[in-house]
């Protein structure tokens, strides 16, 4: 398991050639809670980042990305339905997270996802600052239903379904 802001910063390197390829500025999900890739800092010729897809990882691990060839020639161009964790619109962090009863639960401050199925399995949930520092985050772990909204994301919780610290 893996949180995305741990992986942020994290260097790509290429295990055939032990080149160093970027770090990762951002992951890319998508509505279904999939990562589709990273987006690096590397800035490539006409100013666009380069884009990872999730095909060329070999591994996210606890200190590298690694990848088994060169990056592709591709850079980051937004598709529909696609979120940015962190950097731009659309994006995930900090979004607010509702309940289809009306309750705000705060805002998305991280995900877990496991690194070999690429899925999102944990959002944690921050309700402010001073709430952060006495309670401590909040974590819904895998909810019956959980969408991505425009302005919020919805989260459905069945009966089992619980929030952890």
């Amino acid at each position: 398991m893996r949180r995305a802001c741990d992986v942020i910063g994290s260097v790509v390197m290429n295990i055939t050639s032990g080149e160093s390829l970027g770090r990762v500025a951002d992951l890319v999900f998508d509505r279904e809670g999939r990562l589709q890739g990273l987006v690096l800092e590397k800035q490539s010729w006409f100013g666009k980042q380069p884009f990872l897809p999730t095909l060329h990882i070999q591994s996210i691990g606890e200190d590298l990305v690694t990848v088994a060839h060169q990056l592709p020639e591709a850079t980051f161009e937004p598709r529909g339905g696609w979120l940015l964790f962190q950097q731009a619109e659309p994006r995930m962090m900090g979004t607010p997270v509702v309940t289809p009863n009306g309750k705000q639960l705060g805002v998305l401050e991280d995900v877990y996802f496991d690194e070999h199925s690429a899925t999102i399995i944990g959002y944690e949930i921050s309700d402010g600052f001073f709430s952060d520092m006495f309670e401590g985050r909040h974590m819904i772990r895998q909810p019956a239903k959980f969408l991505f909204g425009k302005d919020a994301f919805v989260v459905q919780m069945s009966h089992d379904d619980a929030f952890y610290q």
